[in-house]
């Protein structure tokens, strides 16, 4: 029987200030999976155990329980969060690295990091588009090969290849192809990489 990796722990936290837990978790940007220990609900703060003592506070948006196939896939929350010290603003410009305020008519100043720092003005930026829509399954699809991926080598490899891809800002026309590079470097991995393929495919063809 096949189960979950989880390497963190967090605490649920409810409205009422309970907490429950400690439950068996996984934290990634955006997204924490976690066991099926307590019921997690929309509004719940998951509080992380942070190593050096303190925690990391998230915001759930959506609880996400994915009810489990068979043996080799079992129950677990797939919960979409966000920082509750995350600063939100409607109202800003947005390169990679960082969120921008808005400065008054006339005087403007931007400073970018990175390489491919970018400004959109009255437009979308559609790569960003595809990388929100398509994070859950590339994240779904990083857990299910820790469970499976026994050497570590080899995990960090295939680890590398899914934040190289999300890196990359991918649009609709390209996601295609760096899937398959994809596939071709976990090329013992084919069949697992292949199912997360399709259903990513379908969503960027959506926005297409």
């Amino acid at each position: 029987m096949h189960k979950p990796r989880y390497r963190d722990k967090v605490l649920i936290e409810k409205a009422d200030g309970q907490q429950l837990g400690p439950v068996q978790a996984t934290v990634d940007k955006g997204i924490i999976f976690a066991a099926p220990t307590h019921l997690i609900e929309v509004g719940d703060i998951l509080l992380r155990e942070m190593p050096q003592g303190g925690h990391e506070r998230y915001v759930v948006d959506e609880p996400g329980f994915k009810q489990g196939s068979g043996k080799l896939i079992p129950s677990h929350f797939q919960a979409e969060v966000h920082r509750e010290d995350a600063r939100r603003t409607s109202e800003s410009v947005s390169t990679p690295d960082h969120q921008i305020p808005p400065t008054p008519p006339g005087s403007v100043t931007i400073n970018f990091n990175g390489d491919h720092g970018r400004v959109y003005q009255h437009s979308n930026d559609n790569s960003q588009t595809v990388i929100n829509a398509i994070e859950p399954q590339l994240e779904a699809l990083r857990t299910e090969l820790r469970d499976k991926v026994e050497d570590p080598q080899r995990l960090a490899d295939l680890e590398h290849e899914i934040d190289a891809l999300k890196a990359s800002r991918p649009d609709p026309s390209t996601i295609g192809e760096q899937l398959d590079s994809l596939m071709r470097k976990g090329a013992d991995y084919a069949e697992i990489i292949g199912k997360y393929k399709s259903g990513i495919m379908a969503v960027a063809a959506a926005l297409a």
